[in-house]
């Protein structure tokens, strides 16, 4: 597992955050460091199709889209208000 301190994990510091939220954003990256050690090519050696930062299930390579993929299967309520809000600004 790589140190969730290093460079290559905290390069994704900010789209963590901005995904997850401040409050969730070091346990998000400590995942990051010991699914895929922030290598975002990372595949699954496995054969079970976890892919990517996150090593989500069919997860994609990019970076920012394996990011939200796992804030939206761990938070998909707030997700789909973010994006609900996005679309339909108040107002």
């Amino acid at each position: 597992m790589a140190d969730p301190n290093s460079p290559q994990v905290q390069q994704w510091r900010d789209a963590v955050t901005q995904a997850f939220g401040p409050q969730n954003a070091d346990l998000a990256l400590w995942v990051i460091a010991h699914e895929s050690g922030g290598d975002p090519s990372k595949p699954d050696y496995a054969g079970s199709g976890h892919n990517g930062l996150f090593q989500v299930a069919g997860g994609s390579f990019d970076p920012l889209t394996n990011i939200q993929q796992a804030a939206a299967a761990t938070f998909p309520s707030k997700l789909a208000a973010d994006i609900f809000l996005r679309h339909y600004p108040q107002g």
